[in-house]
């Protein structure tokens, strides 16, 4: 088990296994990976601080800077992570 925290990016990674992520489930702020069996691999939480600190309205730059630092965080994951991520980010959306 490995847990990796990122304060610039505000998630967490939490692996809990060394097995193939087929599929991710997204719950909210909580991403959950499975193996081909459908067991957890990992679970990845976004948005670690609570939401009583983020009221305030996120500028322009501080988006920016949040949005890269979570570029960053996934290109640490293994290349088939950010292969997935990818192709989530360019399939249409599934009813």
């Amino acid at each position: 088990m490995k847990l990796t925290i990122d304060a610039v990016a505000d998630a967490a990674y939490l692996q809990l296994s060394d097995n193939d992520i087929v599929q991710t489930e997204s719950l909210g702020g909580v991403n959950i990976d499975l193996d081909r069996a459908g067991e957890v691999v990992g679970i990845e939480i976004l948005s670690l601080q609570p939401s009583v600190i983020k009221d305030r309205r996120e500028s322009q730059e501080e988006r920016e800077r949040r949005v890269r630092a979570q570029d960053a965080f996934w290109k640490t994951r293994e290349p088939s992570m950010e292969a997935e991520r990818q192709r989530r980010a360019t399939s249409p959306v599934q009813p």
